[in-house]
């Protein structure tokens, strides 16, 4: 009975694991907005320099931060909109690591 229940248990963290990673690359962000560093509001947005200013801090958007608007990857900063609540990470010298706007997209910014 044992090595059933080992087995059983086996295949249901492979077909977990399996999940996970389909989800991710579904894009998918990677940990919940709570378990995120730093929280905020989106104040102001500036696409030409790629920043933008969360409760009163201005930080760089660069090709290396993983940056979501709700489920999607963003790919523009014009898809942020002001005043969204946001899950952020930074390096520390202005520059996000992590950041994940928690709505969906409005083409809308300012």
């Amino acid at each position: 009975m044992l090595s059933k229940h080992v087995i059983a248990f086996g295949l249901a963290a492979a077909l977990l694991g399996g999940a996970q990673v389909q989800a991710n690359d579904a894009g998918l962000p990677p940990i919940p907005l709570g378990m995120l560093e730093k929280q905020g509001n989106v104040q102001r947005i500036d696409a030409a320099r790629s920043m933008v200013w969360i409760s009163g801090s201005a930080y760089k958007i660069g090709k290396t931060t993983r940056a979501y608007v709700g489920s999607r990857p963003l790919t523009d900063l014009r898809d942020l909109k002001i005043g969204a609540p946001v899950g952020y990470m930074d390096d520390g010298q202005g520059n996000l690591t992590t950041f994940w706007a928690q709505q969906q997209s409005t083409g809308t910014s300012r």
